[in-house]
């Protein structure tokens, strides 16, 4: 491109400023601040050309910081064309003027800026007699020149004079935007696909083409940042955070300002996103030291009475399988029961999903024979002897039921006295824990002569020896009843139960000895 061509604007010979286009958005081009009388009318005027009409520029005016009109030069090189706005002062005894790139395209947007005027309005008047051919005079578009949602259906004003009622065109470019309603003073777009396009609103009077347009610059980005749920993890394993593709800055809690974040620390972590159209979204995310713990089975081995269960305990994974399964209640959980019948190798897998590491476990485990047990009796029992001596073998430790007619127990021996026949069980026990049972029955017959003897002295001392005067006798006794009368022949103990004496007192006072 020859830009030597291109020529000032007040003289052809003279200076202009030439403007190599940023590709930032928003940029200054140029700015300066002058003093201005409050509540005052000022005109604000330029000239643009294209030198790279390739891609022309797009520039917005700014005053104190307020967006006003936007430009966009030709697609003609060397071309003028003049831009002009008007401007209220309102309270305000100063204004910086600002010239912002609306274009974020790199190749091109070169332009030439000359005859830059800002002024106080003079009003001065006269009278010119004017044969009005129609209202429609003018026509502006106002609304957002930046679109950052796809789904959202954007809003722009037209602005018409008053008495105007012809209707007007809207023109827009239907590969990035499409007109979902219309009316008198309103149009609304929603738009398609990224890029720069250019709404244009017009209609013809019986003079001349009235129209107005508004470049907008479309960048779809996501309504929301997610960094994903909290996790936990394993020594050094590396973590990559990503906040998402679409927006136009990233920072990250320390500052860096990636789309991705690379760690293998604990900790929080957040970053903030902005789109283009300076909406901020943010999301944080916990990485968690996850503590392995280490392999272990209880018991590691043990010794079980046949046909009894066991519990174990495994701990340091999340899936657990044990072996036989058959013998477990649940071979999946972490502390099933096993039957043991017999003596054999129990094992684990245990994986650690998190880790991912695993590793298996066996459990001896012996099965312990239950004892023996056996009962002998020396005699059954009828009127003449009416006691049965009762002996277990196999075992070390013994219980015996019914206790009912019990006189004398020494572990593995009883002395039974039952007035009729009765089946004695003993439970024997082996010296690791195991046991089994036995039984027998003790047989009672109306047999033999029944004897009776009767102490003639006894020692109430408490001695726990002949505490108490009392008959022996040996048999049943269906009628029974035991006095003691004194020498003067007055009752001092009467019972009819057997079994129970006298002690030796009368009135709970103790009687003399005789």
């Amino acid at each position: 491109i020859n830009m030597g061509l291109c020529v000032d604007h007040s003289t052809g010979t003279g200076n202009m400023l030439m403007v190599n286009g940023s590709a930032v958005l928003q940029s200054n081009v140029l700015s300066q601040t002058v003093a201005v009388a409050p509540n005052s009318d000022y005109g604000f005027s330029f000239w643009l050309q294209s030198l790279d009409a390739f891609n022309p520029a797009a520039i917005q005016i700014s005053i104190n910081g307020h967006r006003l009109n936007t430009y966009q030069g030709t697609s003609q090189n060397c071309q003028w064309n003049q831009f002009s706005l008007t401007w209220n002062s309102g309270n305000v005894t100063s204004a910086q003027i600002s010239i912002v790139n609306l274009n974020s395209v790199q190749g091109g947007n070169d332009y030439a800026l000359d005859d830059i005027y800002f002024g106080l309005i003079a009003m001065k008047y006269d009278s010119l007699h004017i044969n009005i051919a129609g209202y429609c005079d003018s026509i502006s578009l106002a609304g957002p020149d930046t679109v950052c949602n796809a789904i959202d259906t954007v809003t722009y004003q037209i602005y018409r004079p008053q008495n105007c009622t012809q209707q007007y065109t809207i023109q827009v470019d239907n590969n990035y935007a499409d007109v979902t309603q219309q009316g008198d003073d309103f149009v609304k777009l929603l738009f398609k696909q990224n890029g720069l396009t250019s709404i244009k609103v017009f209609y013809s009077d019986n003079c001349n083409t009235v129209a107005d347009s508004l470049p907008v610059l479309i960048r779809f980005a996501p309504t929301q940042v997610s960094l994903g749920n909290d996790l936990s993890v394993c020594g050094d394993t590396i973590v990559l955070l990503d906040a998402g593709a679409g927006f136009e800055t990233y920072l990250w809690q320390d500052g860096t300002t990636g789309q991705t974040y690379s760690t293998t620390s604990p900790g929080l972590y957040h970053v903030t996103t902005q789109n283009l159209c300076g909406q901020l979204f943010r999301d944080s995310f916990s990485l968690i030291p996850y503590g392995a713990t280490p392999f272990s089975v209880l018991p590691v081995q043990a010794s079980v009475c046949a046909g009894d269960s066991i519990q174990f305990i495994a701990s340091g994974g999340n899936l657990y399988n044990w072996l036989p399964a058959v013998m477990f209640d649940n071979a999946s959980l972490p502390n099933p029961k096993a039957i043991v019948n017999a003596s054999s190798l129990y094992s684990v897998h245990i994986v650690d999903q998190t880790c991912d590491r695993d590793t298996v476990i066996s459990i001896p485990v012996t099965a312990i024979t239950s004892p023996l047990i056996n009962i002998f009796k020396s005699n059954d029992v009828n009127c003449s002897n009416d006691s049965a001596i009762l002996t277990a073998s196999g075992g070390v430790i013994y219980s015996w039921t019914p206790s009912l007619y019990v006189t004398n127990a020494v572990n593995g021996s009883i002395t039974v006295k039952p007035p009729a026949s009765m089946t004695y069980y003993v439970t024997g026990f082996s010296a690791e824990g195991c046991f089994s049972r036995d039984s027998i029955v003790v047989t009672y017959t109306m047999e033999g002569t029944q004897k009776l003897y009767v102490p003639n002295a006894f020692t109430p001392n408490y001695d726990g020896l002949n505490d108490l005067m009392k008959p022996v006798f040996i048999g049943p006794a269906s009628n029974y009843q035991f006095s003691i009368f004194n020498r003067w022949g007055q009752l001092v103990f009467k019972t009819n139960t057997p079994g129970r004496g006298w002690d030796g007192t009368y009135q709970n006072k103790k009687q003399p000895g005789g």
